[in-house]
């Protein structure tokens, strides 16, 4: 009753590392981090498509609106916890090393203010030292390492299927169309 008093929605979640949102958001954001440095789209392509897809906003603009820096802590929280299938994209680290933290200090993957070195410049010397062959980039790209994070919560009892529904359709704006992650991947089937 207090949760729903605060006009939230309670959800049932047992401990794990990085707690239950952030464990299903962080394979997305990091996901559409390897796209971006691997040159399979850019910033502006791959936010606009999550958007297509129905989210309220594209990863690179909630990064920028979180924090690069509160995501890099979170993002190697995850790497501690479960090892090489949270391995970072090189790309977070480069955007932190450079300050690189989002609104609040004028650039992140957007730049919002003048100066400094942006994004795009970081990216093609990151692409120049790892001789990153171009990639492509697609929306289950993004999607589907979220659903197998979300099926290991599920196999770990971490939380019942539609409490880790509502927790990403509530807490992180997954389309309400699509009725949370585990709902969309039963709609897409498991051959794919």
């Amino acid at each position: 009753r207090f949760v729903e008093s605060l006009r939230k929605i309670p959800v049932r979640v047992n401990e794990c590392g990085g707690f239950l949102v952030n464990r299903l958001l962080m394979p997305y954001l990091n996901e559409a981090a390897y796209c971006l440095q691997e040159g399979a789209a850019t910033v502006e392509e791959i936010d606009k498509a999550m958007v297509g897809f129905g989210f309220p906003m594209g990863p690179f603009t909630l990064v920028d609106q979180l924090g690069l820096d509160v995501c890099f802590d979170v993002v190697n929280v995850l790497l501690d916890s479960y090892g090489h299938r949270m391995r970072p994209a090189e790309i977070w680290a480069k955007l932190y090393e450079a300050n690189r933290f989002g609104r609040k200090t004028g650039g992140g993957f957007y730049e919002y203010g003048e100066g400094g070195k942006g994004t795009q410049a970081i990216i093609e010397d990151l692409r120049k030292t790892l001789k990153m062959k171009k990639t492509k980039f697609s929306v289950e790209r993004l999607i589907y390492p979220m659903v197998n994070e979300a099926a290991l919560c599920l196999e770990e009892h971490v939380a019942t299927a539609s409490d880790i529904d509502i927790a990403l359709v509530a807490g992180i704006g997954f389309p309400q169309d699509k009725e949370g992650i585990l709902h969309y991947a039963d709609q897409v089937g498991l051959d794919q």
